[in-house]
């Protein structure tokens, strides 16, 4: 047996087990979701931590006709509500930045949860996420 057919199956296998071994996948839990989003802003990285927000749910409640709306056209529109949110976060990026916060348990009722982030004095903040496509999608912080 030559290197290259032995590296192959041993590749292969290791591949295999990323996903394991990574951590929990996107979207996968709200408090998964949360601590990407608290990771994103406290990198001042605005533009991932915009990536996990429920555009879908927004875009139907400014788009009645949203489901005629043809596919790469609804993803444009998510685009641009996710460059819009980016903007946004800016002024959260400097305080998460400033300031660790941890991430609580998730309060689930249905299709919807609330995270707590919660630094190491202070009022604290709530994460509101939502369930968009079988995945957890930020709604709202306050």
């Amino acid at each position: 047996m030559t290197r290259f057919s032995l590296r192959v199956p041993v590749l292969a296998a290791l591949t295999a087990l990323l996903p394991v071994g990574c951590g929990e996948k996107a979207g996968g839990s709200p408090e998964a979701v949360a601590r990407q989003f608290v990771e994103a802003l406290a990198a001042r990285d605005t533009a991932t931590a915009a990536q996990l927000f429920a555009y879908q749910a927004l875009a139907r409640q400014q788009n009645e006709d949203w489901d005629s709306i043809p596919h790469g056209q609804r993803k444009l529109i998510v685009a641009k509500l996710a460059e819009e949110k980016a903007k946004e976060l800016a002024q959260w990026a400097a305080l998460f930045s400033s300031t660790q916060y941890t991430v609580g348990a998730a309060w689930i009722t249905g299709a919807s949860a609330t995270v707590d982030l919660t630094p190491p004095s202070g009022p604290g903040l709530a994460l509101h996420l939502a369930q968009e496509d079988g995945l957890w999608r930020v709604e709202s912080i306050g």
